[in-house]
Parts: structure tokens; sequence; C-alpha cells
């Protein structure tokens, strides 16, 4: 049996232009028996980016300094 994970999902760079498509990427991992953890900030928008860029710099601190990720 596999050992089950923690994915973390970010939006460092460009916006999720289908939301939608986030969920079924998470679902897909948690079909597979990991747990997601879909930071907020993967669901902003500024401009053509996920958020601004303090946003998206503290998404990825966020999800850095987990230690279940």
């Amino acid at each position: 049996m596999k050992d089950s994970l923690v994915v973390g999902i970010i939006a460092p760079s460009g916006y999720v232009a289908d939301l939608a498509t986030l969920d079924r990427a998470a679902a897909y991992f948690e079909r597979r028996g990991h747990r997601v953890v879909v930071d907020a900030a993967a669901h902003l928008r500024s401009q053509r980016f996920a958020g601004t860029d303090d946003e998206r710099l503290a998404s990825l601190h966020r999800i850095a300094a987990r230690d279940d990720v």
C-alpha cells in the first residue's frame, strides 16, 4: 500500500481561469487517497496573475511553512 501524501496547490503566477478545473485537480488526488490543501490565494485574480505579488508570495510561504505538505 502506498503512503498517502498531502498535496499543496498554489498559483504562483497566472490566475486559474476555470476554478472548476482546480476543483477537479484536487479531487483527482483525493480519489487516489491523498489529502489536498488548496491555498486560498489560488482563487485570486489581479490582472493576469493569481493575486498581487504580495498575495502570491504569502501563499508560497504559507505552503512552504507547513509541516504536512
